[in-house]
């Protein structure tokens, strides 16, 4: 499957489109690093837009507990990425919306968003670069098991 432009009002929430929107033009651009950058930041936040949504129109508990939690620690404040890795741990053991498979998914995304953001070097200390076509199916893989 390729994603075309039209593609992303698949995506239920506007502000998620508008992200995956630059997802797709860095990705189109080459921009490999931040597609991958921006992904991550796309499906976190995703994921939190239906946390709220599940509070706020279903009064679901598990959302509102992970929340609640998530904003007790104000660890997202201070920029401390073990809210993400906490996030998505209770998401999985509390609700319905990621599985195993997306788990696995969201970790290897993890691990490409941190060598693509952070100064990983390979031994002609370079940025490491992931591939076209990791970028692509790390889009893709998102795309169709979490966006939509």
């Amino acid at each position: 499957m390729i994603i075309y432009s039209t593609d992303v009002y698949k995506i239920y929430f506007s502000k998620t489109r508008n992200y995956f929107k630059e997802v797709l033009s860095s990705y189109g651009n080459d921009n490999y690093r931040s597609a991958v950058v921006m992904l991550y930041s796309v499906v976190i936040c995703d994921l939190l837009f239906k946390l709220e949504e599940l509070h706020d129109m279903y009064n679901d508990d598990a959302a509102k507990a992970i929340l609640n939690k998530i904003k007790a620690s104000n660890l997202y404040k201070n920029k401390d990425p073990k809210w993400e890795t906490e996030l998505i741990k209770e998401i999985k053991n509390k609700t319905v919306l990621i599985g195993n498979e997306e788990e696995a998914l969201l970790n290897s995304l993890k691990d490409y968003r941190n060598l693509s953001a952070h100064p990983s070097l390979d031994g002609e200390f370079e940025l490491i670069m992931p591939t076209k076509e990791t970028t692509i199916a790390l889009i893709k893989g998102v795309f169709e098991k979490i966006l939509i």
